[in-house]
């Protein structure tokens, strides 16, 4: 009984996820080519088509660090909310995402 248990709550910890969304822009200010991405909290996203190219960010209530290579590696940059210039900090250096 007590093995049948464990095994529930370690498969409810398991498939329990947080679901985020952050909006990355190529422009300053919210401008420019947009696109909102879902992510699940504490895994790494690759920008795709924005790679290199995100110039502010919308969190809606995340923390994110965003990183200068793909699969969250390189340079790093935190924010902890809507960013809406990278500008002489981060600016099209983006190619993947960690969100809590």
């Amino acid at each position: 009984m007590h093995s049948t248990t464990f095994l529930t709550t370690l498969l409810a910890a398991a498939t329990s996820t947080t679901a985020l969304q952050i909006t990355l822009y190529t422009n300053t200010n919210y401008g420019g080519d947009s696109t909102t991405i879902s992510l699940i909290s504490g895994s790494c996203t690759d920008a795709g088509q924005y790679n290199d190219k995100v110039s502010s960010v919308k969190m809606y209530g995340a923390s994110c660090t965003l990183f200068e290579n793909y699969g969250c590696s390189g340079g790093q940059f935190k924010i902890n909310g809507d960013t809406p210039s990278l500008e002489g900090v981060f600016n099209d250096k983006m190619s993947s995402v960690t969100c809590y």
